[in-house]
């Protein structure tokens, strides 16, 4: 399957931001973090929902924070290697950095 450009932004940001701060991000951190506008949360959930339809995420609607990469999801990461990524902090520490390396390179390409 091939994302559109923001749909692979959105979930580059997903891995980063789990990586950074061991939780999920909001929506709002979600918009905030690639640079949408204030009111923007309909293009998020739209983002969002479309991750989900290709079982790259799943998430329970009516919990907060609760957006989880699959291992499908996890393959889809940009430029990262396809190792085994578990979930202890030291792997997603590394493996946020890179990811947070590439949404940044790639903001600075688009912008």
């Amino acid at each position: 399957m091939k994302l559109t450009e923001k749909q692979q932004l959105t979930l580059d940001f997903i891995a980063s931001y789990w990586g950074n701060n061991g939780i999920s991000p909001s929506i709002a951190d979600i918009r905030n973090g690639i640079g949408l506008g204030a009111n923007s949360n309909n293009t998020i959930i739209f983002r969002l929902n479309s991750l989900e339809g290709y079982g790259l995420i799943l998430r329970n609607k009516k919990i907060a924070r609760s957006i989880r990469l699959t291992d499908l999801g996890k393959s889809h990461i940009s430029q990262v290697k396809k190792t085994e990524i578990d979930n202890t902090s030291t792997n997603l520490k590394q493996y946020a950095e890179v990811i947070f390396s590439n949404v940044n390179n790639f903001r600075k390409d688009v912008l």
